[in-house]
């Protein structure tokens, strides 16, 4: 059998639902690209087959469309027709009971099946009916493929231990563990990623079909050095998820302090990363390796504090971690307490609280033109509860007081100082000293020669 999935009836009639009610974003405009239904009209429609030769239903506006997927019918779509999907076509969606004017249900209800298959990806992946390099075989409707090899593919139905009666793929060893594209974890991270620090996300799996659910995994990610594998994402600082249906799944958004771990004296921008798995059930597991290019890093030489942010963009994403630095009288470290940079008036400032309790933003100010090399800022500090409210037993709103502070000047502002007046100081200070030394150098004074008496 091919990949069948139980509840995927209901989520598509949902999503109907919603096409159908104005959500247009999934249908096409005239065009037969990765068309999946027809409907009758916009509302309590009946539906039709894909691809008709003489289609009834032909509204432009009524073509439901599945990006990234080919949908056919056999029964309709095939020479000879036939009621099975192809191997190929992989994903069984719905049945219908004709080819027009019909209506629908679960997959095999009907013979007129509704089968489609990925159109994004060009690499083999588990159930698409090829042996790939890494597989004994393949899910083509005679029976599991067991993967031996380091996983390279994908396998939408979950995988599982060996000899478990579902249908689907099976694995030798511990928890399947793999980097993936997506938090659903379907399909593997096939390409090596080119990453913006601070923007790209990608995603740890570990995966047990038989994991009980709610078993935690703890997640650590390794640089891999010839020497000692560098610390990223490790003890306090790693990833925790926990298994449900089968999968455990944790998000990594690459950040400057990941980049700044990983890259040693003379490294440049490719790194290579793995992760290990935990968990009570499979014990300790370990990915294969993924190669990172770093093609974009935030400039943070001039980022100290939230103030230093002149977009909302960056300010929101704080991608140069300053928020901890911005705030006084509070432990941003306490993990009860989140601090973080927000836009408002048009400045980026600080804020920190706790979710059940309340927030406290700062309302940053100054005159000070960093003359001195030195920024003097006050601040108005507002609190607002949480709703609903829960308590404030740490007495956190207590904490929440207006305040002044002198830091040094951001960097930005230092560096246009020194280039107008210590230029200058700099300059005489060098010719004083060329004057001294030349001052200082006497002429060489002649030997003289005695004469031998005679």
């Amino acid at each position: 059998m091919g990949k069948s999935r139980k509840g995927l009836f209901g989520i598509l009639l949902v999503g109907i639902l919603f096409i159908s009610l104005g959500f247009a974003g999934a249908i096409a405009d005239g065009v037969d690209d990765n068309l999946f239904i027809r409907l009758q009209k916009a509302d309590a429609a009946k539906i039709e087959v894909p691809y008709s030769a003489n289609p009834v239903y032909d509204n432009p506006d009524n073509r439901v469309c599945l990006s990234d997927f080919e949908c056919i019918v056999p029964l309709v779509d095939m020479s000879p027709p036939q009621i099975d999907c192809p191997t190929d076509y992989n994903y069984h969606m719905i049945s219908m009971n004709a080819p027009t004017g019909a209506r629908v249900g679960e997959f095999d209800l009907y013979d007129y099946k509704v089968c489609c298959k990925r159109t994004d990806i060009d690499e083999p992946y588990c159930g698409d009916g090829v042996v790939g390099d890494d597989e004994d075989c393949d899910d083509d409707g005679t029976g599991p493929c067991i993967m031996t090899g380091p996983e390279k593919c994908s396998c939408p139905e979950g995988y599982r231990p060996e000899g478990f009666p579902l249908t689907g793929c099976v694995w030798e060893g511990a928890a399947l563990v793999y980097w993936s594209e997506d938090n659903i974890g379907d399909f593997q991270l096939l390409e090596d990623p080119a990453v913006i620090v601070g923007d790209t996300v990608i995603y740890l799996i570990a995966n047990d079909i038989i994991a009980v659910d709610g078993t935690t995994v703890e997640f650590e990610i390794y640089e891999k050095d010839i020497f000692n594998d560098d610390n990223i994402r490790t003890g306090d600082n790693k990833l925790i998820s926990q298994y449900s249906l089968g999968k455990a799944v944790a998000s990594w958004t690459v950040s400057v302090e990941d980049i700044e771990n990983a890259r040693q004296i003379g490294e440049g921008d490719s790194f290579e990363f793995y992760f290990t798995s935990t968990d009570s059930i499979n014990g300790l597991s370990t990915s294969d390796d993924l190669d990172v290019t770093v093609v974009q890093e935030p400039i943070c030489d001039t980022k100290e504090r939230c103030m230093d942010y002149t977009t909302q963009t960056e300010c929101q994403k704080d991608n140069c971690r300053v928020a901890n630095n911005s705030i006084e009288g509070v432990d941003c470290s306490d993990p009860n307490i989140n601090c973080e940079c927000f836009w408002a008036d048009n400045k980026c400032a600080p804020r920190w609280g706790n979710s059940d309790v309340g927030t406290c933003s700062y309302l940053e100010d100054t005159e000070d033109t960093c003359a001195d090399m030195f920024l003097t800022y006050s601040w108005e500090a507002i609190w607002v509860n949480a709703t609903p409210y829960l308590g404030d037993p740490q007495g956190l709103e207590a904490l929440c007081v207006d305040g002044e502070s002198t830091v040094p000047c951001p960097a930005q502002i230092q560096l246009s100082f020194f280039n107008y007046y210590n230029a200058i100081i700099v300059i005489v200070l060098i010719a004083l000293i060329y004057f001294l030394i030349g001052l200082n150098k006497k002429k060489p004074k002649k030997r003289k020669v005695k004469k031998k008496k005679k």
